[in-house]
């Protein structure tokens, strides 16, 4: 099951998703974010109570003084009157089921008095520390720790943009709390000795004596902490054992030889002493942290046990504090974890399981244990343990799901229910509270809501005994049946096995679980044996089985490792992250540049139809003088330097958009030069796919003496964060602004395009930059058309999938802010019902290559050429499609600015009956009356309706002309004297 956050802010801080998804995704966990828009001040008053399992809000102080009349009485209440409105739903009804992080944001210099904006930041810190569940994360905090080098406020059209460091300082904290809380616990942090907890080697210690440095000395004291917050603690020494009970004898460390679980010293490879240990402690291997100084042994570890989360200790003291400032994994447990010394626990668990080892047989065992249980009602102290067994066991668990203190304090308060605790001991030691029991009787059956136990206790009829007195309880109560709620997961087998073995019968029986029902008299007798294969016997009693879902992959463990190990700060941590190449090897623009040479290619050779994987010397002849015209192209229109040698070698436009975009930016800008020409430049604006593929037929057709400009999606350039208009609008604006500084431009858009066209003019125009004219092909209709065949092209215009096709299916399906690994195994259902399932445990990318392949078997030969671009790679692909859907959810919802655009406009529509008593587009009744409209007998093409075929080359040919003529008018006109 994928875990959802809820992303709100003050202030436009879109730019800190993109990291945190990518840190997200290196760690492992599964999360879906919403995010809502910026300028959010009562965060819980827009989320609602809406499922989720965490908050996260980014503010600053300024944004909740800014809105007070002059003075600063009147700021502070104003301050004061926000937070207090804020923090009233923080914890209430609706609040996430696991906890809420707060970002503080530093406020831009010179906005209200230092000292106010810091009396209202020490206001929020000292109140949002009386809230549960809340983590404070503030700018003071995240700036020394990732050394950001910049950390300040700038100004870019009014609004304010933070670097990428000081955006990845805040994600990697956001990442560093959910991390703590969604991984599998670590519960034994096992260390070397020698140069490890001490600097020297105690077989050879001598008079010198083994040293103790001021950062070892952390060390250890964090150890003990760890040990009394619940962590185990093992010992691993390749020497000789009373050495090293002379080290702790002869040496006041803070550790002694009593607070491990374990120690093991001999001259056995680590691996297999850990593999003992962890056999011993009943405890998977992924539960375990292993520290060594040693990198030969830390290589050893990571080979033969790469589940085990590895860390190699600094061998120099001074770096021992940034090691421990920067290992995730030795950070205190999650929240909700109840802090309990459990070494006594676990030496006693190490006893029992030598005594089943000598035991004649597992009967005997049992009757020698002499098992003790109390069941009790449940007190308020217990809620704490309650809620963390309910995250944490998976197996026996009944109904498993994640509850929050407050939900199970308000079960604990109804009369109607009953909530009890089961505490085990036995002759070697108390288990402590490892099993809940919640009820209640109606007047035909007690009804079992919650039942689970830890599986410490498995297999040692604790579960038998406790059936046993549900039995008893019913009975009490005047009834004859035990009702259980049931949920299916892919771990609870345990539980559902053993009730299916005592006789239980689904009388509800959905998709994900329902409800089974037990007679008393069934519950009374012991349940049949396990057979061989059932779920309770293959994981008896599987080590670790009482942890959060599934051990991290071994690429988070390296990950882990290397911040632990080679962090520098938060610039080298962004650009880890977002490397100049993506992991599979693929620029993720590649779709852009190859599209580029190509058009170039075939301007030079004089032909219309190069396609990407062609010889261009072998099959169009091409030489080395068109090279040469080629690269000159390439580098007037796009800055990059290519040479005749490097170009030779690579004989397909495919090929050389790979070493393009070696030289090329990382990332594309937002807005491209296509082409230099000269006079006022014509910039198109993309279609709903967020592409400008679907222009590059009409721009050949321009000419070489126009300059033209593209503009992409930025979620498909950039930042992945889906935006609303509003804020593609002021990126546009922005980006016209840096190209064209305050010179008049002709903006044009085809279909959504041209919706993001006309806000895009009134933008540029209410603040005061000149535009030239606007230019619109074919805006939407009014009431938007019904779906045809076709499909929806995420490169081009705005092409409807076909009703009953899987392709149709999918878009119609496709949730554009839900595309996690959970999401896509679901759209899949959906799409493809009969075909093998998908597994999210193989993550969001295999997922959705595996998706994609369907839909292109499914797909016929048009859509698998249009609709999903070849040369794009996978995920790109899948970003595309989210913005085709999003875009036309934009567009479905538009409404205009009314009273906008000042300048002239003209309307190249496709003519149908809707033209014939006048214009009936969305944008009809706000252009004005300087608007020139001219309709065209536009034809469908290859299953495509006239709309969604203007921009193909047969189409394209009707209006070109005419629109060459304006753009040739439109230069004239701005290049006279005075313009």
């Amino acid at each position: 099951m994928g875990t959802s956050a809820t992303i709100a802010a003050s202030f436009p801080a879109g730019p800190l998703s993109r990291p945190l998804r990518r840190l997200c995704d290196r760690l492992g966990l599964d999360i879906r974010f919403d995010q809502l828009a910026a300028g959010l001040v009562q965060f819980r008053r827009q989320a609602g109570a809406r499922g989720r399992d965490w908050d996260i809000v980014v503010l600053r102080a300024v944004d909740w003084m800014d809105a007070a009349p002059d003075g600063r009485g009147a700021r502070r209440e104003r301050f004061a009157e926000n937070l207090s409105g804020f923090l009233a739903g923080l914890d209430g009804p609706g609040s996430p089921a696991v906890g809420s992080i707060v970002c503080l944001y530093p406020s831009p210099p010179g906005a209200f008095a230092a000292a106010d904006v810091a009396r209202c930041e020490a206001e929020l810190a000292d109140r949002l520390s009386e809230v549960e569940r809340t983590t404070l994360i503030t700018s003071s905090q995240v700036v020394p720790r990732y050394r950001v080098g910049d950390a300040t406020c700038q100004e870019l059209d009014g609004e304010p943009v933070y670097g990428n460091e000081l955006h990845t300082a805040f994600a990697a904290e956001i990442a560093r709390v959910v991390h703590a809380a969604e991984r599998r616990p670590v519960k034994v942090i096992a260390v070397d000795a020698d140069y490890t907890l001490w600097e020297g080697a105690c077989a050879e210690s001598g008079e010198r004596g083994l040293r103790l440095g001021p950062g070892r000395e952390s060390f250890q004291r964090m150890l003990l902490e760890r040990r009394r917050q619940g962590v185990l603690l093992c010992l691993f020494s390749q020497n000789a054992r009373e050495d090293v009970v002379r080290a702790f004898d002869e040496h006041d460390f803070p550790l002694t030889l009593d607070d491990f679980a374990i120690v093991e010293a001999g001259w056995a490879p680590k691996p297999t002493m850990l593999r003992q240990a962890a056999a011993d402690l009943n405890l998977a291997p992924e539960s375990f942290v292993f520290v060594d100084d040693n990198p030969g042994e830390c290589v050893r570890m990571r080979t033969e046990m790469p589940a085990v989360h590895t860390l190699r200790f600094p061998q120099d003291d001074k770096a021992v504090g940034a090691f421990m400032e920067h290992a995730w994994l030795l950070d205190p447990p999650g929240a909700g974890t109840v802090a309990v010394d459990r070494t006594e626990q676990y030496r006693a668990e190490v006893s029992r399981r030598r005594a089943l080892e000598q035991a004649a047989d597992r009967e005997r065992f049992l009757a020698d244990l002499d098992l003790r249980l109390c069941v009790r009602q449940a007190l308020p102290e217990d809620v704490p343990r309650i809620v963390q067994m309910s995250d944490r066991v998976t197996q026996f668990n009944t109904c498993p799901s994640r509850r929050t203190p407050a939900a199970v304090a308000r079960d604990l308060a109804d009369d109607g229910r009953v909530c009890l605790v089961v505490e085990v001991a036995d002759r070697f030691g108390d288990y402590g509270l490892t099993g809940v029991l919640e009820y209640s009787v109606t007047p035909t059956a007690l009804h079992v809501w919650t039942w689970l136990l830890s599986c410490r206790v498995l297999h040692r009829e604790v579960e038998h005994r406790l059936l046993r007195q549900l039995a008893d309880r019913a009975a009490a109560s005047g009834v004859d049946t035990l009702v259980f709620e049931v949920r299916r997961t892919d771990r609870n087998g345990p539980a559902r096995s053993f009730l299916t073995r005592a006789g239980a019968e689904w009388v509800e029986d959905g998709d994900d679980g329902g409800r089974v029902r037990l007679t008393v008299e069934a519950a009374a007798s012991p349940p049949a044996s396990a057979p061989p294969g059932d779920p309770l016997e293959l994981r008896e009693p599987e080590a670790g089985a009482e942890a959060v879902p599934d051990a991290p992959l071994p690429s988070a463990n390296v990950f882990l490792a290397w911040l632990a190990e080679e962090f520098t700060g938060a610039r080298a941590l962004y650009e880890s992250l977002f490397p100049r190449r993506e992991d599979d090897g693929r620029p993720r623009t590649l779709g852009l540049w190859s599209a580029m040479l190509k058009q170039a290619w075939e301007e030079v050779l004089g032909v219309e139809d190069v396609w990407h994987q062609d010889d261009l010397f072998g099959v169009w002849g091409a030489t080395s003088v068109d090279v040469l015209k080629v690269c000159a192209r390439i580098g007037q229109r796009c800055g990059v330097t290519l040479t005749l040698g490097e170009m030779l070698a690579l004989p397909t436009v495919a090929q050389q958009a790979e070493n393009f975009m070696q030289k090329a930016p990382a990332r594309i800008p937002v807005i491209t030069r296509l082409r230099g020409g000269h006079g006022v430049p014509l910039v198109f604006l993309p279609p709903a796919g967020g592409l400008a593929y679907g222009y590059l037929e009409l721009i050949r057709a321009l000419g070489d003496e126009q300059t033209v400009l593209i503009a992409q999606a930025p979620e498909l350039t950039g930042d992945e964060t889906l935006l609303d208009l509003d804020a593609l609008v002021r990126v546009y604006r922005q980006e016209i602004r840096r190209l064209a500084g305050g010179d008049p431009v002709v903006l044009a858009g085809w279909s959504f395009g041209a919706i993001l066209a006309y806000e895009t003019a009134v933008a540029v125009e209410g603040a005061g930059g000149a535009m030239a004219g606007l230019v619109l092909f074919d805006p939407p209709r009014r009431e938007p058309p019904r779906a045809e065949p076709g499909g929806a092209e995420p490169g081009g215009g705005d092409r409807e999938p076909a009703p009953g096709a899987a392709l149709g299916r999918f878009f119609e399906f496709l949730d554009p802010r839900r595309t996690d690994a959970v999401s896509l195994v679901a759209l899949d259902r959906e799409i493809f019902p009969g075909a093998e399932p998908l597994d999210a445990a193989v993550g969001r990318e295999a997922v959705w290559r595996a998706l994609l392949a369907r839909l292109l078997a499914d797909a016929d030969e048009h859509q698998r050429n249009r609709l999903l671009i070849p040369e794009l790679a996978p995920l790109d692909v899948l970003r595309g499609a989210c913005v085709w859907k999003k875009n036309q959810e934009l567009a479905r919802a538009y409404r205009p600015t009314p009273g906008g655009h000042r300048g002239r406009s003209y309307v190249f529509a496709v003519a149908d009956g809707a033209l014939d008593g006048g214009p009936d587009h969305v944008l009809a009744g706000v252009l004005g009356e300087r608007t020139e409209t001219r309709p065209y007998p536009i034809r469908p093409v290859a299953g495509l309706r006239a709309h969604s075929a203007m921009m193909e080359k047969e189409n394209v040919a009707l209006f070109a002309p005419d629109v060459s003529r304006l753009m040739a008018e439109l230069r004239s006109e701005h290049s006279r004297p005075g313009r």
